[in-house]
């Protein structure tokens, strides 16, 4: 392992090298994925993010990441190169940096905006809308339909207050105190479930699941219609409603 580690620093060293050659440019070079976390395996990829100045032209972005995938290091092939400016990254930030390892260059986690509600409910309404489109739960075991339900609780609570919470038990207590109908719903159901230790027909428990899904499908569209979802929810539930009519 040492020896891998080694290699990763001695690549990443060298992709700031090459990011030196545009000083203009002011890149910033970040870790992340699961050699950041400290969870890689022996193929894992090696995923770097190259954060530039607003004004740096596409070619210069566009020659740093063919010089740093053409580099002469034995992990260039697992190299997960990409690179944008600044400006297009605060637009749709899909890297957490405060979770990333920062290697080098200029740091612009202090510059950029912190992420909204918007972006961080869109992963919960992205789950919600795979869910919804497999409406058929007839094959769900019981940590499965606990599990569905507690995406529910998460969008349905993150919508009423504003605060996406960071876990199902966070969402569930946050749906007790706000007291709303649909939330204490899902919540009433989570707790059926879990009085349950040897459950044998889970049919019943099924229905009030489907019947919570549509009541939330319902919730978020008429969100929708009210101007009250961010632009990224937006999307995601306008997917989920077409996605809905084709069917």
């Amino acid at each position: 392992m040492p020896e891998q580690l080694d290699s990763v620093d001695e690549l990443l060293a060298e992709l700031l090298r090459i990011s030196g050659r545009w000083p203009q440019a002011q890149f910033g070079v970040y870790l992340h994925g699961s050699r950041a976390r400290g969870e890689e395996r022996a193929h894992s990829d090696v995923d770097v993010t190259a954060l530039a100045d607003p004004s740096t032209p596409p070619e210069v972005i566009q020659a740093f990441v063919t010089a740093g995938r053409a580099c002469n290091d034995p992990l260039v092939d697992r190299l997960d190169l990409k690179a944008f400016t600044t400006t297009r990254f605060a637009a749709d930030p899909w890297v957490k940096l405060q979770r990333a390892r920062f290697i080098g260059g200029r740091d612009w986690r202090h510059v950029l905006p912190h992420p909204t509600f918007d972006e961080h409910a869109r992963e919960a309404l992205g789950v919600f809308r795979v869910i919804a489109e497999d409406s058929d739960l007839s094959h769900t075991d019981k940590a499965g339909i606990e599990k569905i339900l507690a995406w529910m609780a998460a969008i349905v609570a993150g919508h009423t207050t504003g605060i996406a919470p960071a876990s199902g038990t966070e969402a569930r207590s946050m749906l007790r105190d706000n007291l709303h109908p649909l939330g204490l719903d899902i919540d009433a159901l989570l707790r059926d479930l879990e009085a349950e230790t040897t459950v044998t027909d889970l049919a019943g428990y099924r229905r009030r699941a489907h019947k919570l899904q549509d009541r939330v499908t319902e919730f978020l569209l008429a969100e929708l219609r009210a101007g009250r979802l961010g632009p990224r929810c937006a999307e995601t539930v306008c997917g989920l409603a077409a996605s809905l009519r084709r069917a």
